[in-house]
């Protein structure tokens, strides 16, 4: 595939100084000290979260809640941890519903008192795809006010400027006030072409999955590849979506060592196509359960999915998220 450029107007966003709000969406997800780090706690589905940064498929957020003041001591450096030996629950209210439960000797800071209650924050990363993350219509920001500066901001290839896209993103339009075609993810690095009043056009060059020759993109997935052809060439293959036949042989949840999935995400556990049948993943999304809970053990039946990982860290399987069962 060719590198795609675009070259579209763009309402830049003013950094505002209000972190995005998001929500658990899956029914628990792990709180770390950083992506893939050590664990904080468990959040629940529900769990209202700041997100303050973001790092691929991570996001940084804060926490805040009720704790039981018994369950928590000093650190010496003005905050507090968690000192019960099982954890604790991180609550909305006193006596409220859980937030979250929270592991041993996880640092805490204290916000306020009431009672027996400490009302505390923790900053911690998440998967982002276990979040519900609503945006909101960006404002406007102007590219650079006069020549000076924007010749001062000229980046290596010799741009008008280059602009950080502020960590809640931002809507891509094909012209100022006109339909979104897209959106630019926090942390991108755009080139302004050119400035008109609040908007500019700009340039970034990135990939996506395209079909192969004589497809139109969006149509039909890939047939007659392996499992065994993901992991052979999984750049190739990353993104895709594929049409497999798979035999059913149960349907798991994933536990907190399998860092492809989040934690209690359900998953079909399946022989794929190819020569000896090998073993393959498919996550299933909550539109999908109910008819992969009604399948039986040795079950055939044929599947679209997109590839999430061609090599599991963990087995070395192919991971796909399920889209439809034909």
């Amino acid at each position: 595939m060719a590198p795609l450029s675009l070259a579209l107007c763009v309402a830049f966003l003013l950094p505002s100084g209000a972190a995005a709000q998001a929500t658990v969406r899956a029914a628990r997800e792990n709180l770390r000290a950083a992506p893939n780090g050590s664990l904080i706690g468990v959040a629940r589905a529900g769990a209202p979260l700041t997100v303050v940064g973001s790092r691929d498929r991570w996001r940084q957020v804060d926490l805040e809640g009720w704790i039981w003041a018994l369950s928590v001591g000093p650190t010496g450096a003005g905050s507090l941890q968690v000192d019960a030996g099982d954890g604790e629950n991180l609550r909305a209210e006193p006596n409220g519903a859980i937030l979250a439960r929270l592991e041993p000797g996880a640092v805490l800071d204290e916000l306020g008192r009431r009672e027996r209650w400490v009302r505390v924050r923790r900053r911690a990363w998440i998967w982002a795809p276990s979040l519900s993350e609503p945006r909101a219509e960006p404002a406007v920001r102007s590219a650079p006010e006069s020549q000076e500066a924007a010749a001062g901001a000229k980046g290596s290839a010799g741009s008008l400027a280059s602009w950080v896209v502020p960590e809640e993103g931002v809507a891509l339009r094909a012209q100022p006030d006109s339909t979104r075609v897209g959106t630019l993810e926090g942390g991108t690095t755009v080139e302004v072409l050119e400035r008109r009043g609040g908007w500019a056009r700009v340039r970034h060059e990135g990939w996506v999955p395209v079909p192969e020759a004589g497809e139109a993109p969006g149509e039909q997935p890939l047939t007659g590849v392996a499992a065994v052809d993901l992991a052979r060439d999984p750049e190739r293959f990353a993104g895709r979506r594929l049409a497999w036949t798979v035999q059913f042989i149960s349907l798991e949840r994933a536990e907190r060592i399998r860092t492809e999935f989040y934690e209690g995400e359900p998953y079909v556990l399946a022989r794929g196509p190819g020569e000896g049948r090998p073993i393959v993943y498919l996550a299933v999304p909550p539109e999908l359960l109910a008819a992969v809970e009604a399948l039986e053990a040795l079950d055939r039946l044929d599947v679209v999915g997109r590839v999430r990982t061609p090599r599991s860290p963990l087995t070395g399987a192919p991971v796909l998220d399920l889209q439809e069962i034909r």
